[in-house]
């Protein structure tokens, strides 16, 4: 019954992780906690704008100009967003926890 348990934690907790959140480093450690390897967690973590954006600037030294100063701009309107960000990505994992949470399994949760 235990694995059963674990494996079911972390099916829901991959599918929890795979929403940007803050809580990404928590649910990562639960991940390590429950099983899964370095290489699946860094496999199903959510990209940023940024890596996607590191990605794209090395077509050239043209691009790369034009990325850095995307990069400020973007860093410099996330620190100021980032308290509402917070917020936001909160209530939509406690939406999305809500939304797939059942009896049995907070029943389960609680077993443990």
């Amino acid at each position: 019954q235990v694995s059963s348990v674990r494996k079911q934690l972390k099916l829901h907790a991959t599918t929890l992780f795979k929403i940007p959140s803050p809580f990404t480093a928590r649910l990562a450690g639960l991940l390590s906690d429950l099983g899964a390897t370095s290489s699946e967690i860094e496999r199903i973590r959510p990209k940023t704008t940024t890596e996607s954006t590191k990605r794209s600037s090395e077509d050239g030294d043209n691009e790369k100009q034009k990325s850095k100063r995307k990069k400020v701009d973007e860093e410099d309107e996330e620190e100021r967003a980032a308290p509402q960000q917070e917020e936001q990505d909160s209530d939509k994992l406690a939406n999305v926890i809500a939304e797939k949470l059942t009896p049995e399994m907070a029943t389960e949760l609680v077993l443990i």
